[in-house]
């Protein structure tokens, strides 16, 4: 792997007023030099070059070192030109002439000039602002030198959330919303306590912790990381299940790290 090709989007993140900076690790690749081989055809004169090793962090097109001696005793080198790709690696070398077959010879190509940090891959996070989510990803530079998928970090650039009391926090589905009054908002635990909680399609639906609650009003945005139901009011004795007081524990999110894994999956 040379690049990175793509960023599987696993969780959605929340509150984001602004699309969050994204920042691949640097390439894990060590430099080295690209290496080729000759090729001879039966008169003894260069038929091919073939690029064995392409190297990494080439920022510029090297030269190669053609080496030889030939049939009439002559030794010499022949300076000639090669091809390098987007990611920083050789991809081809010009084939040499030689005025008499070629007895021995070698071919000796150029250091890179790059550094790890001229070949990093470059992202940029897309921003659902209706649901204050990162809803995906935009590669700038697939970047070079990447043999395993980076690590992948991700801004903490949303605000604090601050529900408020009395204003309906809803949760948006794919063909129903949950929603539900705050009845309380508890900024050091982060629970969220709601009361009147139903679906908007008059069925039986629990929330999930795929999807963000959002506050109506306040605009606060948060994910669940877990649900209790508190209260349940017995629907024969006239309370009905719009009684039912449920408390979130739902994350700000105040540090995305994803350093240690790739929770977006492995670039293909």
């Amino acid at each position: 792997m040379a690049g990175i090709s793509s960023l599987s989007l696993t969780f959605a993140g929340a509150n984001y007023q602004v699309a969050p900076s994204v920042t691949i690790a640097l390439p894990d690749l060590d430099s080295g030099n690209a290496t080729a081989t000759i090729t001879l055809n039966d008169s003894g004169f260069v038929s091919s070059i073939n690029v064995t090793d392409g190297g990494a962090y080439y920022t510029s097109a090297p030269n190669a070192s053609f080496t030889y001696v030939d049939s009439d005793g002559n030794s010499g080198t022949i300076i000639v030109g090669t091809t390098i790709n987007i990611d920083g690696t050789v991809t081809a070398v010009d084939k040499p002439i030689t005025s008499a077959p070629i007895v021995s010879s070698s071919i000796t190509i150029d250091s890179a000039t790059g550094t790890k940090n001229d070949f990093r891959a470059r992202v940029t996070s897309i921003l659902d602002s209706a649901n204050s989510v990162v809803s995906g990803f935009n590669i700038i530079d697939s970047g070079g030198g990447y043999t395993v998928a980076p690590a992948v970090t991700i801004d903490f650039s949303y605000t604090d959330l601050n529900y408020v009391v009395g204003e309906n926090a809803i949760q948006q589905n794919a063909t129903f919303n949950m929603v539900g009054e705050v009845q309380g908002w508890n900024d050091s635990d982060r629970e969220l306590k709601l009361i009147r909680v139903g679906a908007s399609d008059g069925k039986f639906h629990e929330w999930n912790t795929t999807n963000p609650v959002r506050g109506e009003t306040s605009g606060s945005s948060g994910s669940i990381l877990s649900v209790r139901e508190v209260q349940t009011m017995d629907p024969d004795a006239g309370g009905g299940s719009s009684g039912n007081v449920t408390d979130f524990d739902v994350s700000a999110l105040e540090f995305i790290d994803f350093s240690e894994n790739n929770p977006f999956g492995d670039p293909i």
